[in-house]
């Protein structure tokens, strides 16, 4: 889409919102106070700064900009503050708020809607390793040819690293490059089109890659604790009540207790609401699927909804997890599986998670090729770490909540 029909787009929506702000106005004040007309004026500014600041909106695997609006948003809120502060200025809040949040909702939502229905065209350079059939339905893909304008490629090429090109490839590449023409790599359209990275393609470039944002990082513990605070307060009543329900069930342990492994490889003790028969014995470690007779009633409804999970908030409070990470694993199966799965202790550089994108992307897994699946989603979550994946993941861990999926 062109920067004039977003300008177009953004102005018909602004002029929408002026008349709801003047609408309240309206139903609040018997006068129209001044106080109105300056931050009138600042919400005006700032909507057109983020216009102007932000790119137009792109296929979604290309590059996003859905990220940015927030940060555009808030800097642009930021600076006019402090101009009203040092100039003296009188304003309204409630105005404030009111059009920060509506300009919030719009850019969000019109650039996730653009994004998700717009289809760039790229061109084909070189021989392709990798199918990219799948690319198809999210890119219109055409073959480059020699006599073609540079102008005909500004949306990009496509290229796949793991093939040799011959010398008049490797000139149109350097071409576009040097014409700062954007050069997409399959692989990594790959990745942001099936949300997962193979440790099958990993290269070292690629495992350095995966290192997390330590910046991120950092705010996500606090955020962890804060999280496992509330969620402990508001869950307390739940609990009482599975405690009482899983006591009338014959009696037992209440909590079920087992060994994971979590960052840096070091073992933990997890806590979950039990959820097996207390007669049944288990001499060795096993997928949940393969006794599925050992589950009762109650730990079949509480597996469906998530709810066996609640003990682990106090793991996180612990710091020996995260709300959201790669799912820990049992000693015996990350032994097994380091020896099959190329990479496979990587996945270790985090904390293990409550919930995390393998979980609420493919759900369980139960045996060594499924493991491998989760792996790839894994690494993607390691490579792509951030706020809004991790806003990604809360939504759709209720979403799994709610209907079960993956649930075992």
């Amino acid at each position: 889409m062109e920067k004039r029909h977003c300008i177009y787009y953004h102005c018909c929506y602004f002029f929408f919102m002026l008349s709801v702000l003047l609408a309240w106005t309206s139903f609040s004040y018997p006068t129209f106070p001044t106080t109105i007309l300056s931050s009138l004026l600042i919400v005006f500014s700032v909507f057109f700064f983020t216009s102007i600041v932000l790119p137009p909106p792109t296929c979604s695997i290309l590059q996003s900009q859905v990220s940015r609006i927030i940060p555009t948003l808030l800097t642009g809120f930021g600076v006019a503050f402090f101009a009203l502060l040092l100039f003296r200025i009188d304003y309204s809040r409630p105005i404030l708020l009111m059009g920060g949040t509506l300009s919030c909702i719009w850019y969000i939502s019109f650039y996730a809607r653009q994004e998700a229905k717009w289809k760039a065209t790229l061109y084909l350079v070189g021989d392709f390793q990798q199918s990219h059939d799948k690319l198809t339905k999210k890119l219109t893909l055409k073959p480059y040819t020699p006599i073609m304008d540079l102008s005909l490629l500004k949306n990009g090429i496509l290229v796949d690293m793991q093939t040799p090109f011959t010398e008049k490839e490797e000139g149109i590449i350097s071409d576009c490059s040097i014409a700062q023409i954007p050069v997409y790599h399959i692989s990594r359209l790959q990745e942001r089109l099936e949300h997962k990275v193979s440790s099958m393609h990993l290269s070292d470039t690629t495992v350095r890659a995966l290192q997390p944002n330590s910046g991120y990082f950092r705010i996500k513990s606090v955020l962890d604790f804060v999280i496992a605070i509330l969620a402990i307060i508001i869950s307390a009543p739940i609990m009482v009540i599975i405690c009482v329900l899983i006591k009338s069930q014959g009696g037992g342990l209440i909590f079920f207790k087992q060994t994971r492994v979590g960052q840096n490889n070091q073992t933990f003790t997890l806590y979950k609401f039990r959820t097996m028969r207390t007669k049944a014995k288990r001499n060795t470690a096993k997928f949940a699927s393969e006794e599925p007779e050992r589950i009762s009633k109650l730990g079949r409804a509480l597996r469906h909804s998530r709810l066996d999970e609640l003990p682990q908030f106090w793991n996180v409070l612990k710091g020996d997890m995260s709300i959201i990470g790669p799912r820990p694993e049992q000693p015996s199966f990350a032994k097994q599986f380091a020896k099959e799965i190329p990479f496979y202790d990587y996945r270790h550089i985090v904390k293990p998670g409550i919930t995390g994108w393998a979980q609420v992307t493919q759900g369980y897994t139960d045996n060594t090729e499924s493991t491998k699946e989760k792996l790839a989603y894994d690494f993607y979550y390691l490579k792509y770490l951030s706020w809004q994946l991790d806003f990604e993941i809360y939504l759709k861990t209720l979403r799994v909540m709610w209907i079960g999926k993956g649930a075992a």
